[in-house]
């Protein structure tokens, strides 16, 4: 019953952040919104994890953006931002072929 409250709670702040973001200056505390509601999230929801990691993999200029909010955010907002980075592809092995040139 918490996780789901929690989980709704962080859905009611990052959505209406989402739309307030691009709002003119009065209005433009949309950010202040979806950070709280995403790290709510992220601690909450194992799929939103897996899908902003994936995200942060196919797009290097949203993995950029994250990487920029982790240095800026207060120290456990950044942590967990941090547990999203992509993992690291493992290395393909080297083929015969290419060593014996």
């Amino acid at each position: 019953v918490f996780r789901t409250f929690m989980i709704a709670l962080g859905w009611s702040l990052f959505v209406p952040g989402l739309v307030l973001t691009p709002l003119p200056p009065p209005f433009a505390f949309g950010l202040f919104m979806m950070m709280p509601g995403l790290v709510i999230l992220l601690i909450y929801s194992s799929s939103v994890r897996r899908t902003l990691r994936k995200a942060r993999r196919r797009y290097h200029w949203l993995n950029i953006s994250v990487i920029m909010l982790e240095k800026r955010a207060p120290g456990k907002m950044g942590r967990i931002l941090r547990t999203t980075r992509p993992k690291r592809k493992p290395l393909s092995p080297v083929a015969d072929s290419d060593i014996a040139a």
